[in-house]
C-alpha cells in the first residue's frame, strides 16, 4: 500500500470513529448527556488539580534544593573566611615573635654592614682611579674574612638569644 493510500485509510478510520462518537452522543438521553458531561468535567478538574499539585511539588523541591545549596555554599565560604583569618592571625603572631630577633641581628650586623660599605667605597675609588690591583687584603674587612665575620656575628646573636 502506498503512503497516500495509508493516509487516506487513516483519515477514513478517524472520521468514522469521530462520526460514531458523535452519533452515540446524539443518541443519549438528556440525563445521560448531563452525566457524561459531568464525568468529563470531573476528569478535567482532576487532571488540572494533579497538574497543579505536580507543579507546586516541583517548585517546592526546587526551592528546597536551591536553599540547601546556598546554605552549603555559605558554610563553605565561612570556613574559608575562618581559615584566612586564622592564617592571618598566625602570621601576625609569628611576625611579633620574630621582631626581637630581627632587631638583634640588625643591631649586631650594623657594624659589619658599615665596614663592608666602607670597604666597597674604597674598592670603587680604586676602580674609579683605574688602579685595579686587588690583593687578599682587599677582600677582608678589618683584617678578617667577610664570610667568617658574618658567620661569627650570626652565631653570637643566636647564642645570646638562647642564653635568655
Amino acid at each position: 500500500m502506498s503512503k497516500s493510500k495509508g493516509v487516506l485509510a487513516g483519515l477514513a478510520v478517524s472520521l468514522g470513529a469521530g462520526l460514531g462518537a458523535f452519533l452515540a452522543y446524539k443518541s443519549l438521553s438528556p440525563e445521560q448527556k448531563k452525566a457524561l458531561h459531568q464525568k468529563v468535567q470531573d476528569a478535567k478538574e482532576t487532571a488540572e488539580k494533579k497538574a497543579h499539585e505536580f507543579a507546586q511539588t516541583t517548585e517546592d523541591k526546587f526551592n528546597e534544593v536551591s536553599s540547601q545549596a546556598k546554605e552549603k555554599w555559605a558554610a563553605g565560604q565561612e570556613q574559608v573566611d575562618q581559615g584566612k583569618a586564622a592564617a592571618n592571625d598566625k602570621l601576625k603572631d609569628l611576625s611579633k615573635q620574630a621582631a626581637p630577633y630581627v632587631d638583634k641581628v640588625q643591631h649586631k650586623a650594623a657594624p659589619v654592614v658599615q665596614a663592608f660599605q666602607k670597604h666597597v667605597n674604597k674598592l670603587r675609588d680604586k676602580v674609579a682611579n683605574d688602579n685595579i690591583e686587588l690583593s687578599a687584603d682587599d677582600i677582608k674587612i678589618d683584617g678578617q674574612d667577610l664570610a667568617k665575620k658574618a658567620d661569627e656575628t650570626a652565631k653570637a646573636a643566636i647564642k645570646d638569644d638562647s642564653d635568655k
